[in-house]
């Protein structure tokens, strides 16, 4: 009698959220500061100015002449 998979059995060859945990940790303990700030998850929101589309602009401007 065979055995039925189960799909939440984990692969022998997949790390467990704790592996990774270790392991991205010890990638990190080589990262210089300015790398480490690079690769923030956050990044500080900057403005931007807002986007104008030219072809609505130049309808509005002619709109007006009329």
């Amino acid at each position: 009698m065979s055995r039925k998979p189960n799909p939440f059995e984990r692969e022998s060859s997949d790390p467990t959220p704790d592996e990774i945990r270790e392991r991205s940790a010890e990638v990190r303990k080589g990262w210089s500061k300015r790398v480490a700030a690079r690769r923030q998850a956050w990044m500080e929101p900057t403005w931007t100015p807002p986007l104008v589309m030219t072809v609505e602009l130049i309808r509005e401007i002619n709109a007006r002449q009329d």
